[in-house]
């Protein structure tokens, strides 16, 4: 035997002599070992402290002592104290230390010092037990490396040593920070429950799908959470898992949340088992299909609500294949085309198409499908019938799943369809060669189609209208009135029932009148499709009404034209107004458009108990005139008074011109008349008028009709001067006109007259001088009729033309024409004119934020606050957008100027409440004095310099600026 030199070892001081001998005990040992691993000797005889041998190896323990060695785990031997006597390599490199620098080390010195209690609890592991736990090993750069310690006690002969192992547990650390992790930021609820089922480890999203806290879940356990209809299954799927028979499983539960409410679930769960098989924690995955399942129920609910409709429809409802062939048609094809739904099922929708209509359907598309918008699909018969398709694709329209289609039977409608198409070919041919212009017109107000005839009527070729709008033509003074006309026909109403005259202009420019009437064409559900017009040519006949209406117009009797009204069997049933002059609408009391196109057994149905009307009836039908005198009938428009009429009557067209003259006095007083006939003579051509016979200036005779108008009677005329009753300021113009109709003139003119009630009317007065009947002149005769409204219209359109629309302040023209008059002439001392300028600060912003409605309503607002800071004679005007400017009459200085313009810049700052918003507005003012002879335009640029100098020191304030020295 060959014997191994003993090894020797050099402990630390600290050492005590037992662990001193062990170290150079195992260092002989280390040695022998070496020797044997490299086959030098066959055993080794270590002696003791007391002689004794500690430990014999021979060759058969040499795999033992190369296991040691070349173990993946650290290995290493300790005394009862923790001074480490003996390290493998691998214990060398996980602290990255020389072996030979570990022996004789505590080893608490390559342990984190927080855990110390935990390897104090290793190092007092008895023999013949072991311990394990989790601890950091130090390394000399302060990093740390996680390892699993398992000591085992060991005694020998008396000597108790620890055996330690150390696992490297980095990969398993960063896996279970990987995994923590990942199941932090995961979206799903993830989490790890412990064999008897309660929460050990929770992520947030397993929190927020079941409403509760990381800490709260870990003190529940999943029945608890779990919907007591689920628990059952949910403990059997458990039970089999539990038991190995699967290996995971899945299924969607019902979860109850604090407040109540339900959520659904997904729920994947496997587990993690023990050596021994058992089950270490389970692993459950959550995801929250909640808004799924209520999709799904919904989409169910939807599909069977759906198939409910569909099955009712009348319209046939088809689904194909994105191949196109049918997996579902709804009952209604049985009626339509003569199928069961169960014959046609799985076959090719074109099948049914018909050949000629199968180039649109030869594929699907995006739209279309497999049935074109319009097509022929065959019958059970064999015979096609027209059908509508609507197509939509289903999922994606460039690549659908499929197609569902809305077929609607168009049979009849095609059949209307083409009967209108075959009336449109005729009825275009007949109306091409027609004196009357007709057009059609889309939705759009677009003219589609026009006759040649217009070329005659406008001078326009029909390709230059198509396209435009018809409106385009219509005479700025018909617009207001046809405008509204041809809103209500193009929304499908017949506002052109009656015809309509207006002027068009023609193709030189001129404007020309036309008839014009129009009619709607409407689809089944009333939507407009186009509009029939027709276009009259008129302008003759326009131009002669007009000269017969200002012929009618100068007559003294009451004129009216009638236009039969026939029945069914064309006997005449009534008459309508179509023409009236003034004395006949004066005398029925309507006005002129409330008497046109009014019936005549309307206003007085007694004529048809009378026998006037068939008297009408006989002028009509045989032409011949008549001339009634003294006709009594009770007129309903004069309260059913008796009044006699002398009537004359003629044949017009399809109806009557009609003249009467009521005689009623006449008749009555026939003697008196008699005795007063060129009275009565002027009185009967003058009756629609006050009539006044005046000799020498003095009323001789006056008619009735003065009550009426003035309220005197004639009694209070009669023999008093015409002067008395004339306002004064017009009484130098009677004067002039006095000359002109003693020269035997006639002379028209207006005068302010007094009525009895003390106010004065404007007429308008006819004189002319009055010859008797031997054509002596015998004074003047006028007739007069009160005007005011013609007036007031007129003055109203002065005021229009020289005030501002808006706020109604002087406009611009009006107040620089007030203020060169102001500054003619030179003004007294303590009379000065001034002018103030202003402008509204930030009025731009105004109109950006709240529009330009609320723009100009601060503008009126403005407008009023500054008129009331004015004295009676001073004047405001609006000269631009946002510009006032104000003639102040009369100021002392100034000063006195300076005090108005404040107080209108303290007026106008006040809030301003516009549409429930409420904006406040400021006014920079500049202020001057007038000076006598200064041009108009220096004077009101004074005045803005001063109000450009407030507006840049921050507006809202008043500049005064004196006028330069001369």
């Amino acid at each position: 035997m060959n014997h191994v030199p003993r090894a020797r070892s050099s402990g630390a001081t600290s050492l005590t002599d037992r662990e001193s001998a062990l170290l150079r005990e195992i260092g002989d040992l280390t040695a022998a070992l070496d020797a044997i691993r490299t086959g030098g000797v066959d055993a080794v005889m270590v002696p003791g402290p007391d002689g004794d041998s500690l430990y014999t190896l021979t060759s058969a323990d040499r795999p033992y002592r190369v296991f040691v060695e070349e173990m993946g785990d650290g290995a290493a031997t300790i005394s009862e104290r923790g001074i480490i006597l003996y390290a493998n390599n691998r214990f060398a490199e996980l602290v990255r230390r020389e072996r030979s620098a570990l022996l004789g080390r505590d080893l608490t010195t390559f342990v984190r010092p927080t855990q110390g209690d935990v390897l104090a609890r290793l190092t007092r592991t008895a023999p013949a037990t072991t311990r394990h736990a989790e601890v950091d090993l130090v390394r000399p750069d302060g990093s740390t490396i996680p390892v699993l310690a398992s000591v085992t006690g060991l005694d020998l002969d008396g000597v108790v040593v620890r055996c330690l192992v150390v696992s490297d547990l980095t990969a398993r650390v960063e896996a279970e920070e990987r995994f923590r992790i990942t199941m932090d930021s995961a979206t799903i609820g993830m989490a790890l429950v412990s064999p008897g089922g309660r929460f050990l480890l929770v992520n947030p999203a397993l929190c927020q799908i079941l409403g509760r806290d990381a800490e709260r879940m870990r003190a529940t356990t999943w029945t608890e959470v779990t919907h007591p209809d689920d628990l059952d299954e949910g403990r059997s799927l458990m039970g089999e898992l539990t038991a190995g028979r699967v290996p995971s499983f899945r299924t969607r539960k019902r979860y109850l949340r604090p407040d109540g409410s339900v959520v659904w679930g997904d729920l994947t769960e496997s587990c993690v088992r023990n050596d021994d098989g058992s089950v270490r924690y389970f692993i459950a995955q959550v995801m929250d299909v909640t808004d799924a399942v209520r999709a799904e129920r919904e989409l169910v609910r939807r599909e069977a609500e759906l198939r409910a409709i569909a099955d009712s429809s009348a319209d046939i409802l088809v689904r194909t294949s994105p191949e196109g062939r049918i997996d579902y048609v709804s009952p209604a094809v049985t009626r339509i085309l003569g199928w069961d739904p169960q014959e046609i099922l799985g076959l090719p929708a074109a099948e049914f198409v018909h050949p000629d209509d199968l180039a649109q359907a030869v594929a699907p598309g995006p739209s279309t499908g497999w049935f074109p918008p319009r097509t022929r699909l065959r019958r059970r018969d064999g015979t096609y019938r027209w059908i509508s398709a609507r197509v939509t694709p289903v999922g994606d329209p460039g690549n659908p799943e499929g197609f569902v289609a809305v077929v609607r039977d168009v049979e009849e409608l095609v059949r209307q369809e083409r009967a209108l198409e075959e009336s449109e070919r005729h009825y275009r041919s007949l109306v091409a060669g027609a004196a009357e212009a007709m057009y059609e017109a889309g939705p759009d107000r677009l003219v589609t189609w026009m006759s040649p005839s217009i070329t005659a009527l406008l001078g326009w070729a029909p390709d230059e209208l198509v396209g435009t709008a018809m409106s385009n033509l219509l005479h700025p003074d018909d617009k207001d009135r046809i405008e509204p006309l041809s809103d209500e026909i193009y929304g499908a109403t017949d506002a052109f029932a009656r015809t309509h005259a207006l002027r068009m202009r023609t193709k030189e420019g001129t404007y020309r009148w036309v008839a014009a009437r129009a009619r709607t064409v409407v689809d089944a559900d009333g939507r407009l499709i186009r509009i029939v017009a027709g276009l009259q040519d008129i302008d003759e006949l326009v131009r002669t009404q007009a000269r017969l209406q200002a012929t009618l117009d100068t007559e003294f009797d009451p004129h009216v034209v009638l236009t039969a009204v026939r029945d069914e069997t064309g006997q005449i049933a009534d008459f309508v107004y179509t023409e009236a002059n003034r004395a006949a609408c004066e005398y029925n009391g309507l006005p002129r458009a409330q008497l046109l196109g009014r019936r005549l057994l309307d206003l007085m149905p007694g004529h048809i108990d009378s026998e006037i009307f068939e008297v009408y009836r006989a002028v009509v039908a045989t032409g011949e005139p008549l001339k009634i005198d003294g006709f009594a009938y009770e007129n309903e428009l004069k309260g059913g008074e008796v009044r006699r009429y002398d009537v004359q009557t003629a044949k017009l067209d399809d109806g009557l011109s009609y003249t009467w003259r009521d005689v009623t006095d006449q008749y009555a007083a026939r003697a008196a008349l008699a005795a007063s006939e060129e009275i009565h003579r002027l009185l009967t051509e003058n009756l629609s008028d006050v009539v006044v016979h005046l000799r020498a200036g003095t009323i001789a005779w006056v008619s009735p009709s003065l009550t009426g108008s003035l309220g005197w009677t004639a009694q209070d005329w009669l023999d008093h001067p015409i002067a008395e009753f004339i306002h004064p300021d017009d009484l130098g113009a009677v004067d002039e006109h006095r000359d002109a109709l003693a020269a035997g003139g006639s002379d028209l003119f207006r005068l302010r007259i007094h009525a009895k009630d003390g106010r004065s009317h404007w007429i308008q007065v006819h004189a002319k001088p009055f010859y008797d009947r031997d054509g002596v002149q015998d004074g003047v005769v006028a007739s007069f009729r009160i005007i005011d409204p013609e007036v007031a219209a007129e003055e109203d359109l002065e005021a229009r033309a020289r005030s501002d629309e808006l706020t109604g302040l002087m406009n611009r023209r009006e107040v620089l024409e007030r203020v060169a008059v102001m500054t003619s002439h030179p003004r007294r001392t303590g009379e000065e004119a001034a002018v103030l300028f202003g402008d509204i600060d930030g009025f731009k912003a105004i109109n950006d934020d709240y529009g330009h409605s609320a723009g100009d309503e601060v503008l009126h607002t403005v407008a009023i606050r500054v008129a009331s800071c004015l004295r009676s004679g001073d004047i405001a005007a609006r000269i631009g957008g946002d510009e006032l400017l104000v003639l102040l009459d009369g100021v002392h200085e100034l000063a006195n100027a300076v005090d108005i313009a404040d107080n209108i810049r303290r007026a106008v700052a006040h809030p301003i409440a516009i549409d429930g918003v409420t904006v406040t507005v400021t006014l920079s003012i500049g202020v001057t004095l007038a000076v006598p002879g200064e041009s108009v335009d220096d004077m009101i640029a004074r005045a803005d310099e001063a109000m450009y100098e407030a507006k840049q020191a921050g507006g809202d304030r008043v500049v005064a600026k004196l006028p330069r020295p001369a």
